[in-house]
Order: structure tokens, then C-alpha cells, then sequence
């Protein structure tokens, strides 16, 4: 029996989307393959606790075990040195656990160890990822496209071809201890150099420059993704070979990166997520809080265009001096996930 450990670190809020992970990983887990799952938390209650560890316990082919790692760590998580989201995705300080494992004593039998985010679905077996030669590098990652250089400028120009993302990693634990790199990272969560934009993943390409060995985006295949690499014909500075057209259409993981199933708007692929829900204990709450969430939103845009129209007609947007142009990319008003209006005065 071959054993693959893997964590997540997430908080009450994320407890429904785990339970798709976890359900999707064991479903199509190989045979002779058993994962030891970890959550490393502050806060997942002991309700939900227990039904996570009653989901995985219906599978004969893992564990599940919670590690609380509240007040182990002094983290500053302030404004000031984290943004704390980005589009529908929210950043918790749960979000700085997952760079930390070599200080988290329960991992200290493990010379490896796969990190894998919730907002996912696996859809084929993954226990392959483990046996990824690293040598002497802390991490396996995917390696960020050319196309998003743009949003990790704020780490400077040397990183610029060199980032790696998150979602998923494997992590050398042994080359992390021998080289004190867990004290590292700690004290560049504690003392940002810059303001953190991307959180775990900039903690993470500070500490681990120049030792990261990169593994394909099947891994990570955010569906979301699909029209803009369309466009491109799947082509990519950095993956020019038509990786991306295989990752987009033979992924082992789909990940919803910033667009989520349960958010205004659905991204590609939302169907699968919500069949993995069904399959999980949570499927009827989290259901109705979807649908609760989505009529506020709508409510809330209901309300902004009839303060739209009011003020057209009495006057207050002198249609003279003003253009009116719907869907617009440049001003991003989230309300149902759409852009609301842009005014521009005529010149």
C-alpha cells in the first residue's frame, strides 16, 4: 500500500468545498493507494469536524486528521501587509498555514508532502505528483504563465519568469529542515518586504527563489481560463509546446481559481463541482446558502439600477454631456459578477 500524505489548511467558511475535494480525490484514487489527509486550521468547528472525518471514513482508502494550529504562530495579518482578495476569491490568515509544514510537528515523519487548495475537483488519480523528483529543490509547483506576468510585478523584475503559483504543491520537507527554510518563511510572513498581493504564493516564491522544480498544468486546470487561451490558439511564451490545450481538456485537477462554482457567476465546468457536492453531507445547506447568496446580489443590482434610472430621469445624468456604454472591461462593478455602466464625458 503506497501512502500519499496531503493537507489543506482552510477555515469554517471553505468546510463545503473541502468535502468536494476530499470526495473527488477518493473517488478516483488507484488501487494501492491510501491518503493520509490533514486539515491544518484555527477554525473548523468539531460539527464539521465530524462530518468530514464521517465522509472520509466511508472510503477504505484513507484518513483524516485535524491539526489546530491556534496560537503556534504570532502572524500580523493587517492591511498593511496583506491584501486580503482578489475577484470572488477571499484570503484568510489560514492561508499563511500552508507555507509552514516543516514547523508543524505532526508532519515530522514525512520527508515529502503534498499542499493542495479546496477549490478544486480531482478528476483522475494524482498519487503520481508524490514520486516527482525534486532533488534538492523546497518545492514543485506550476510555473505562472506569461500571460499573468502583469500581477506578481510587485515582487520585482528577477521574478519575473520564475513565479510559481498556487493550488498545488509538493513540498521537499527534508530540504526545507536541512535548510532551516521554515524559520525563513516565518519570518517573511511576519516582516513582509513588499505588501503581499498573492499571499501563500509570494511568501512561498520569496523563500524557495531559484529552487522550484515545475510540473504540468493538468494539475491545476483552471477552467476559467479556457476562452482567453482560445484566443491564443493555447499558446504561451513559457508553454509553447500545447500544454495548456491539455491541461484544458485532459486535467487530473480543476481548479476554480478566482471564478467559483458557488459565486455570481458560474465559471466552465461548475457542473462537475456541484455533482461532487451532491455526493457530499453538505449539499442541501450549502445549496441553500448559494442560492441565498446569488438573490442578495441580485436584489443589491436591483436596487442600483432603479437608483440608475431615478437619477436619469430627473435629470441628474444630463444625457448631453454624458455616454452610456453597458458591459464595459474598464469600470468592474461586481455586482451579479458584471460591470454595471461606464459614464464618460463628451468632449
Amino acid at each position: 500500500m503506497k501512502k500519499v500524505p496531503v493537507f489543506f489548511s482552510f477555515d469554517n467558511n471553505y468546510v463545503p468545498q473541502a468535502a468536494v475535494a476530499f470526495e473527488s480525490l477518493l473517488a478516483y484514487a488507484k488501487e494501492g493507494i491510501f491518503y493520509e489527509l490533514f486539515v491544518v486550521h484555527t477554525l473548523v468547528s468539531l460539527e464539521n469536524q465530524s462530518k468530514l472525518s464521517d465522509q472520509v471514513s466511508r472510503h477504505s482508502n484513507a484518513n483524516l486528521q485535524f491539526i489546530d494550529v491556534t496560537n503556534r504562530f504570532e502572524i500580523d495579518f493587517s492591511d498593511e501587509k496583506y491584501s486580503k482578495s482578489h475577484s470572488e476569491s477571499v484570503f484568510t490568515v489560514d492561508t499563511l498555514y500552508r507555507c509552514l509544514p516543516t514547523l508543524i510537528s505532526e508532519f515530522n515523519s514525512y520527508d515529502k508532502i503534498i499542499y493542495s487548495d479546496v477549490d478544486i475537483v480531482v478528476v483522475d488519480d494524482i498519487s503520481e505528483l508524490y514520486d516527482l523528483d525534486l532533488r534538492e529543490n523546497f518545492i514543485g509547483a506550476v510555473r505562472a504563465p506569461a500571460f499573468l506576468s502583469h500581477q506578481v510585478s510587485h515582487l520585482g523584475e528577477e521574478f519575473s519568469g520564475n513565479y510559481f503559483g498556487g493550488g498545488l504543491w509538493v513540498l521537499n520537507l527534508k530540504a526545507i529542515r536541512e535548510g532551516n527554510l521554515g524559520e525563513k518563511i516565518l519570518k517573511i510572513i511576519q516582516n513582509p518586504p513588499v505588501k503581499m498581493q498573492w499571499l501563500d504564493q509570494d511568501v512561498m516564491n520569496l523563500a524557495c527563489k531559484n529552487k522550484a522544480t515545475y510540473f504540468s498544468y493538468r494539475y491545476v486546470s483552471i477552467p476559467s481560463w479556457l476562452d482567453l487561451l482560445e484566443e491564443k490558439e493555447f499558446y504561451d511564451e513559457y508553454y509553447p509546446n500545447g500544454e495548456f490545450y491539455e491541461a484544458m481538456y485532459q486535467p487530473k485537477i480543476v481548479h476554480y481559481a478566482a471564478t467559483k462554482p458557488w459565486g455570481t457567476i458560474k465559471p466552465p465546468k461548475s457542473d462537475l463541482w456541484y455533482y461532487w457536492l451532491s455526493k457530499t453531507p453538505f449539499y442541501e445547506e450549502f445549496s441553500k446558502a448559494i442560492q441565498a447568496y446569488r438573490e442578495d446580489k441580485r436584489n443589491k443590482y436591483d436596487q442600483r439600477i432603479k437608483l440608475f434610472y431615478r437619477a436619469y430621469l430627473f435629470g441628474f445624468l444630463p444625457l448631453p454631456f454624458t455616454s452610456i456604454k453597458g458591459r464595459t472591461k474598464q469600470l468592474k462593478m461586481k455586482l451579479l459578477g458584471l460591470p454595471l455602466f461606464e459614464f464618460k464625458l463628451k468632449g
